[in-house]
């Protein structure tokens, strides 16, 4: 199994900040293999695996310190090797519209769990109706279901919950 780093920062964001994080990823030799970005509130959350030679990681995490410093962020590092999930799994996307409500969020994050289902990634966003200035929030999921499943009696439990906690919700396959 071959090793990756996951770095992720965090901090107020300006022009070239992610640039700057790119280009010192890109000059330790790592690739980036899969990252995500984010901007919340004027703070840059920047998530990354990188993948490359023993030292070309080791060249990140000896200057994550510098890093910090230099771009005013926090980073925190994390090796992993990559593997493969155990089992076949479907990729589904759900995708959630209610009104704004504390729990919702951990609410189905249980289900999954109970049900054995991984979530992949999350996005949450909450607004207010330009029609009734309710309240309401968007979520959505990408959950990996291993094939053993019975997916009807997921899907089944799924629409019963959205029922139960009044959720307007979707899980499909993604078709890609």
């Amino acid at each position: 199994m071959t090793q990756s780093l996951i770095i992720c920062a965090l901090g107020r964001n300006r022009p070239g900040l992610l640039e700057a994080l790119a280009r010192h990823i890109s000059q330790s030799g790592c690739s980036v293999s899969h990252s995500r970005g984010s901007l919340v509130d004027g703070e840059l959350l920047f998530m990354a695996r990188l993948t490359g030679s023993w030292d070309t990681l080791a060249r990140v995490e000896a200057s994550a310190e510098r890093l910090e410093r230099d771009l005013a962020v926090q980073i925190q590092l994390r090796r992993v090797e990559n593997h493969s999930p155990a089992g076949e799994q479907l990729p589904y996307t759900v995708d959630i519209v209610a009104r704004d409500r504390a729990g919702t969020l951990a609410e189905l994050l249980a289900f999954f769990g109970r049900h054995q289902i991984q979530v992949a990634e999350v996005v949450t966003q909450s607004y207010v109706s330009d029609h009734t200035d309710t309240p309401m929030a968007t979520i959505q999921m990408t959950v990996h279901v291993p094939d053993q499943q019975p997916l009807s009696i997921i899907r089944d439990n799924f629409m019963e919950m959205c029922d139960r906690l009044n959720l307007d919700g979707l899980m499909e396959p993604i078709k890609h």
